[in-house]
């Protein structure tokens, strides 16, 4: 491929995305800005997709193909990418997925006139096979004015830490050797959470859509995508200690009250080393955390085995929680909650 700059590198990694394909490569090629690369990593595929690609070659210079002869996950497929590109500036996207026409340019826009290193589109909709489904996402009006610079922290919980709704500056990236985890769902929250805590502030605007594919078999639609959430999240807080970042300063972890649908005892063991690692985070700036979380986070840490841990969050967190709402009894806060005040 040649190494001839452009402003934006266009990432797609590419998964026996067939039917979706033609879609995603019509909108990026079709967008106002010119000035892109396009460096689609066929991913093993084995459906038309790397047929389609070739084909869309052809037709366009700015169209690079990586071909990787076995399916290795979104991340290694990123990273292949990533080390090819040639842009001043880094988009990520997914091959299901489109964008509208001046996406990339008002990001680029908004990356030139703020000189941040990263900015975030708050609005994308959220696109079904059916299109009369079709739903904007629902946030909170916080880009009330522009520029809004905000603290990472407080886009969780607002904004998806997905990469496609951000633009990254290429030399930003590689300087702080950023990359995608080993895994194959969420991790480009990884990516995002890393990225973001490397700031004192984001930037977020409200620009043009991007249109987010909901697919059945999706991997983020399984009851197995928390356990993935799980190990995302203890990877960030170590790659955040390493790199001398208080993680109570720049992220929240989260604590799914669906955790006792974890399958294994080795999936409990490892969730609780997790919260055993981030603990201390948790005391430290205990505002950033709700009492679900803080409460399975002390029921994981205070059960020895998997089947203890189902037992007390159905019997001490489910049932009496119902009962106090029925007798009108105090519900825990935080802190008590933290400090083992509260007790069943």
């Amino acid at each position: 491929m040649e190494s001839k700059t452009c402003d934006v590198s266009v990432v797609i990694p590419v998964y026996n995305s067939g039917p979706f394909l033609r879609r995603c490569l019509d909108s990026v090629l079709e967008q106002t800005l010119k000035s892109i690369e396009v460096i689609c990593v066929d991913d093993g595929s084995v459906d038309d997709s790397l047929e389609i690609l070739r084909e869309y070659a052809r037709m366009d210079s700015r169209i690079h193909i990586i071909e990787l002869a076995e399916n290795h996950g979104p991340s290694f497929a990123r990273n292949e990418g990533m080390d090819l590109a040639s842009g001043t500036y880094l988009y990520f996207m997914d091959s299901d997925d489109w964008i509208d026409p001046d996406y990339l340019g008002e990001m680029l826009r908004h990356a030139l006139r703020t000189g941040q290193n990263i900015v975030v589109n708050s609005n994308w909709f959220i696109e079904y096979a059916d299109p009369a489904k079709r739903e904007p996402v629902k946030k909170p009006d916080f880009v009330r004015e522009e520029p809004s610079f905000l603290p990472p922290v407080s886009l969780q919980g607002t904004i998806f830490q997905v990469v496609w709704c951000r633009l990254f500056k290429t030399a930003f990236v590689r300087e702080n050797h950023l990359r995608f985890p080993p895994l194959k769902c969420a991790e480009d929250n990884y990516f995002s959470f890393l990225s973001e805590a490397l700031q004192e502030r984001s930037y977020i605007f409200s620009g043009p859509y991007y249109h987010y594919y909901q697919r059945k078999d999706s991997l983020s639609r399984t009851p197995d995508a928390d356990w993935y959430h799980i190990r995302i999240f203890y990877e960030l807080a170590k790659a955040l200690r390493a790199r001398g970042i208080p993680p109570s300063k720049s992220i929240r972890f989260y604590f799914w009250d669906t955790a006792w649908r974890l399958d294994s005892e080795y999936k409990f063991n490892y969730m609780r080393d997790f919260m055993k690692y981030v603990e201390a985070d948790v005391l430290a700036a205990p505002e950033l955390y709700n009492v679900f979380g803080c409460y399975i986070m002390r029921a994981a840490l205070s059960c020895d085995s998997y089947r203890t841990f189902r037992i007390r969050y159905f019997l001490g967190f489910q049932w009496s929680y119902r009962l106090r709402v029925l007798l009108n009894r105090r519900w825990p806060t935080v802190q008590s909650i933290l400090n083992g005040e509260w007790k069943v």
